[in-house]
């Protein structure tokens, strides 16, 4: 499902980390749901997919700790990427810590 009190800011947190991206990456879509977002993000080189995991992770980080990638290689030696992150855990939910 989708929550909203928690996707729509999460979209634009990504949003606006991704305002500066070099010339070889490219969004083509960001969708967060209940707890996890998904990107994908296609990458003329290594070199560019390198660079942008370690900028973008610094700058979401915060917001959305985990990260996990999966990455395809294309005939002509551009990457496509598939960028998972999952929102910081919350405490106090029901049933949270009762034994």
């Amino acid at each position: 499902g989708v929550e909203p009190h928690w996707s729509v800011p999460a979209v634009s947190r990504i949003q606006e980390s991704l305002a500066a991206l070099p010339a070889g990456v490219q969004v083509s879509s960001v969708d967060c749901r209940e707890s996890t977002c998904r990107l994908e993000v296609n990458f003329e080189s290594e070199m560019d997919l390198g660079m942008f995991l370690l900028e973008f992770a610094v700058q979401v980080h915060e917001d959305l700790p985990g990260m996990v990638v999966f990455n395809d290689t294309a005939s002509d030696g551009a990457l496509a990427s598939e960028v998972y992150l999952t929102r910081r855990s919350v405490s106090g939910r029901a049933g949270a810590g009762q034994q």
